[in-house]
């Protein structure tokens, strides 16, 4: 285990909308090291796919979605993994997540910074963190 060099931090994140922000061609890019084969079959799969809505008798034309992975499936938070697979994560910052829940540790000084570049990558992928479901446990050790 890692000690406090000035302090610790773990920041709990939500991602507002997580699932429904997915942008398909960002998501793409980040799978192409994965393979052709399961490239492929990912992009016939998500750009494929439609959205109807219907409201008491109304049913609206069906349009073509442009973002969003389908949730539900075992399948989909690991696309949501793959879609966070570029976060800014440095040395002395780890992370965990299931689904859309991510859990940020970072030690040292720059704890501040770390989460500003965090911030900049949510904006840079049309995601949006939501800082009323967010907390922060900070620690520090004692002068000596």
């Amino acid at each position: 285990s890692r000690g406090c060099v000035d302090w610790c931090a773990a920041v709990f994140i939500d991602i507002k909308q997580a699932f429904d922000k997915v942008w398909y061609p960002h998501l793409l890019r980040k799978l192409t090291p994965a393979g052709t084969t399961l490239l492929k079959f990912i992009e016939n799969y998500l750009t494929n796919r439609c959205i109807r809505m219907q409201h008491d008798v109304y049913l609206l034309t069906p349009r073509p979605t442009t973002s969003g992975v389908p949730q539900g499936g075992i399948f989909f938070p690991l696309l949501f993994t793959f879609f966070l697979s570029d976060l800014p994560i440095q040395p002395d910052v780890q992370m965990w997540g299931h689904a859309d829940d991510i859990a940020v540790t970072a030690y040292g000084t720059d704890v501040p910074h770390r989460l500003d570049l965090l911030t900049q990558w949510a904006a840079s992928n049309n995601m949006r963190i939501n800082p009323a479901k967010c907390s922060t446990l900070v620690a520090n050790r004692p002068p000596p």
